[in-house]
């Protein structure tokens, strides 16, 4: 997925067609050429649809069609083992402390939490798990969050969650460590979601919330106290004078509102 702060414009014309190709530009130089393309919101569009259509403002998820789980940890075995090789030889790839399962759909939908598992008691301090289907959030929760409470580092972007919502995101509101979080383009990040996870998590200094739904919420000054980096591209936020409350009381340095209702007005006020 492209950072939505990459802020594109479109003729009057273009259609969902005319997007693909300009990722279809973007991708040029990479090693990943295959990819699909929805709405913020989850909304799939037909490729003639107008972009007009499809209401302002407009965010596009692009996602990548990444190597499987499976075949990422083969080729970093020599490619000659079978699935149980590669839970065996997962620890070799935990020298960093940085585990990458984001894209990694396989069709063996069992092993990415038999990864976690093998994983969850080894020392990681960056997790990304984005663009993934989980059927259970207690999976996740309990193979992975809540035996690395060192994590400092979570990155669930765009993740579809069937059951176990609530515990996997407890899961994430009792991390005492964790400092950069991306939870943007997820329908479930709302309401009283949302002020659970500003209210606990403390630590935080850069959050990504990109593509999610605020309406509703009164923010509270003293949330996130240590927060130096937000991005809320695409939300929806309808109390402006507690976020700007909020944000007058913090010290944030990099701010992105783009595709916001926020006015100039409001964030006037925030620089003066």
């Amino acid at each position: 997925m492209f950072r939505p702060d990459k802020v594109v414009s479109f003729p009057r014309t273009a259609t969902v067609a005319s997007a693909e190709e300009r990722f279809r530009s973007e991708l040029a130089g990479s090693q990943v050429k295959s990819f699909d393309i929805r709405l913020s919101d989850g909304r799939e569009a037909d490729s003639d649809i107008p972009l007009l259509s499809l209401g302002e403002p407009l965010a596009i998820v692009c996602r990548l069609h990444k190597s499987t789980t499976e075949t990422l940890y083969k080729n970093g075995t020599g490619g000659r083992h079978g699935r149980g090789d590669v839970l065996k030889y997962i620890t070799k790839f935990d020298a960093s402390g940085i585990l990458d399962l984001s894209s990694a759909a396989s069709g063996d939908v069992g092993l990415i939490v038999d990864v976690l598992k093998a994983v969850g008691s080894l020392s990681l301090h960056s997790v990304d798990l984005s663009h993934n289907e989980f059927t259970s959030g207690f999976a996740i929760s309990h193979s992975l969050l809540s035996r690395c409470l060192q994590l400092s580092e979570l990155r669930i972007s765009d993740l579809e969650v069937g059951i176990g919502v609530e515990a996997f995101l407890t899961a994430i509101c009792e991390l005492p460590n964790l400092q950069v979080l991306d939870i943007s383009f997820n329908s479930f990040i709302r309401g009283s979601t949302v002020e659970s996870i500003l209210s606990s998590c403390e630590n935080l200094t850069s959050l990504r919330i990109d593509g999610c739904d605020l309406s509703g919420i009164s923010f509270v000054s003293t949330w996130l106290p240590n927060l130096r980096e937000l991005s809320m591209v695409g939300c929806c936020v309808t109390d402006f004078d507690s976020f700007v409350e909020w944000m007058s009381m913090g010290c944030i340095r990099r701010l992105d509102l783009s595709g916001t209702d926020i006015a100039l007005c409001h964030v006037r006020t925030l620089v003066e």
